[in-house]
């Protein structure tokens, strides 16, 4: 059966198809239901299969409309589910649904909120975990097992193995994890995978993403990966100077930092600000002990350390200032 849910995940992959999939084994088995509610709503009280309450997909009250609400001893709640989506209607949420509990999950890690109760898709895959014992029925480790078959498949939350980057086989899970770190929360900048950029060629591999600081309406490319074409394969990431349009005047000041060396511009195939990970960092990540945690803290802190340069170049331009 599990294989069924794998396929399924294949063809239905959006918020709704998640949210009806999850509707379907909430409303079909109680405790899977319990489980779902709970993950929200800490202080939910104890009640018996017959008590609780049902979930309405989809309920709508003046132009709001959230995926799951019901009602339970004369409070209400809701739960909105996104999966990469980052159009958030917080606001509007709070103004239709005045006196509610509010749940909210995604598939990245999204800032607290107050009057929510903010949750991801990962943790949520960990929490049914826990709460399948030894002990536990055997009806009830089957439903689980089938749902995170499901889960696991659309949400990407399969888990990423050690690497070692001088090996072939390490280029695929160097791009899974590239696009999870790309999809966590990220200070300033909302950004997302460009899947209409081929992000591999005979001399790379590895992922093109849409960059939008803040509230700013430009967007622009950048690329992270391993250059291959060279005797001493090396990670780096490039940001595309001309969609930024920033001035070289500022290039020269830059510096290295703790992850990366000193920047330097380039022209193929776009003009660009690239970014090396450092020797010695490359070599940390492939050491025989260095675990796959943490080869994932040093790929996410190398890429928001370039995200603070460019939001040190940023801010630079707006104060007439160069960074130093």
């Amino acid at each position: 059966m599990n294989k069924v849910f794998e396929r399924l995940a294949s063809r239905w992959y959006s918020e709704n198809s998640l949210s009806d999939v999850t509707w379907a084994f909430a409303e079909g088995y109680p405790a899977f239901k319990r489980c779902f509610i709970n993950f929200f709503f800490h202080d939910f009280p104890e009640t018996s299969d017959e008590e609780l309450p049902s979930l309405i997909r989809e309920h709508a009250v003046e132009g709001a409309r959230v995926d799951f609400f019901f009602n339970h001893r004369a409070q209400d709640h809701l739960i909105e589910v996104k999966i990469w989506d980052q159009s958030h209607h917080f606001d509007q949420y709070k103004n239709a649904y005045k006196n509610s509990k509010k749940g909210y999950i995604t598939n990245y890690n999204h800032h607290d909120m107050e009057g929510y109760e903010i949750r991801n898709w990962m943790n949520f895959r960990d929490h049914l975990h826990y709460k399948v014992k030894p002990s536990s029925p055997p009806e009830f480790q089957l439903v689980i097992e089938f749902y995170l078959s499901f889960l696991i498949n659309v949400c990407r939350l399969q888990e990423i193995p050690k690497m070692n980057l001088t090996q072939a086989s390490s280029l695929h899970p160097l791009c899974k994890l590239l696009e999870k770190i790309a999809r966590q929360s990220h200070r300033d900048f909302k950004i997302s995978i460009n899947n209409n950029a081929r992000g591999f060629d005979q001399n790379r591999y590895g992922i093109y993403l849409n960059v939008k600081p803040g509230n700013s309406e430009m967007v622009f490319w950048c690329w992270i990966g391993m250059w291959l074409w060279h005797e001493n394969p090396y990670i780096y990431m490039d940001l595309n100077t001309s969609q930024l349009h920033l001035d070289e005047m500022f290039f020269g000041s830059l510096i290295e930092g703790r992850f990366h060396k000193a920047p330097y511009t380039d022209t193929d195939p776009y003009p660009a600000l690239c970014f090396e990970l450092r020797d010695e960092i490359y070599s940390l990540y492939n050491r025989v002990e260095t675990t796959n945690l943490e080869q994932e803290k040093i790929m996410s802190s190398f890429f928001n350390e370039v995200l603070d340069v460019v939001r040190s170049v940023k801010e630079s331009v707006i104060n007439g200032t160069v960074p130093s």
